[in-house]
């Protein structure tokens, strides 16, 4: 993760002061990462930005997809708030994956993953889409050419 590394989400700390100061790194955080994501806007849609802005705390489940020419990754999202985004329930397709790497830090519950944190970069041509979910510190790092929101009820 380039912005939200473990040193500055984790706010389990002994004492008012400590808890200020990483709030107000992660705000910081936070604010150069948008700044970041903006210069990408016009090459995403508008449903997979809805996504990336509104994903703290969405239950996800990946299913990688192969393929003659290599591997797709589907990444089926419930979004916690849908009623907000009129976007209840849908997969955030990942084509053309290059890299894919998972590390899970304890014991999962079940299948289920909540998303926690999350960036959606470019780099190199490449999206890179980097998430830590529940248990924290939990990592996954996707690599791929295209990224793309396909609507469960809808189909697009």
């Amino acid at each position: 993760m380039k912005y939200f590394y473990n040193e500055i989400i984790d706010l389990s700390v002994k004492n008012d002061d400590e808890y200020l100061k990483k709030v107000k790194m992660f705000e910081r955080q936070r604010k150069e990462y948008w700044k970041e994501f903006k210069k990408y806007n016009n090459m995403l849609s508008e449903d997979v930005i809805k996504v990336n802005k509104n994903t703290h705390d969405a239950i996800f489940n990946i299913y990688p997809i192969y393929h003659e020419k290599g591997i797709d990754i589907a990444m089926e999202i419930e979004l916690e708030w849908p009623k907000s985004l009129d976007m209840p329930k849908g997969i955030l397709m990942h084509y053309g994956v290059k890299e894919f790497k998972v590390e899970i830090i304890g014991e999962v519950d079940g299948k289920t993953l909540w998303y926690k944190y999350g960036e959606l970069l470019m780099e190199d041509d490449y999206w890179t889409h980097n998430i830590i979910f529940h248990p924290m510190p939990s990592e996954m790092f996707i690599k791929c050419k295209e990224i793309s929101w396909i609507d469960q009820d809808t189909g697009t």
